[in-house]
């Protein structure tokens, strides 16, 4: 077990900061989230603009922002 966490908890790389293979992969799997999230918000945006009579204010553009947005809360969450 101890090899393990000594392979988590390897520095991958150390210039004036410290990356351990443990924070990449938590930041991959926060940008997948984002992602996930995203198209998925995306989606239901799409799927609600064509039922309701607001297509003005809740349209593909809409879901798009949205979207790019989760993209861009992952991303800073991640670093």
């Amino acid at each position: 077990m101890m090899v393990g966490t000594e392979l988590w908890n390897s520095t991958i790389i150390g210039t004036g900061f410290e990356v351990t293979a443990g924070t990449l992969v938590e930041a991959v799997l926060i940008f997948i989230a984002a992602i996930f999230t995203g198209r998925l918000l995306r989606r239901l945006i799409i799927r609600a603009s064509k039922t309701t009579g607001l297509t003005w204010i809740i349209n593909q553009d809409t879901g798009d922002i949205l979207f790019r947005m989760f993209v861009l809360g992952g991303i800073i969450g991640a670093l």
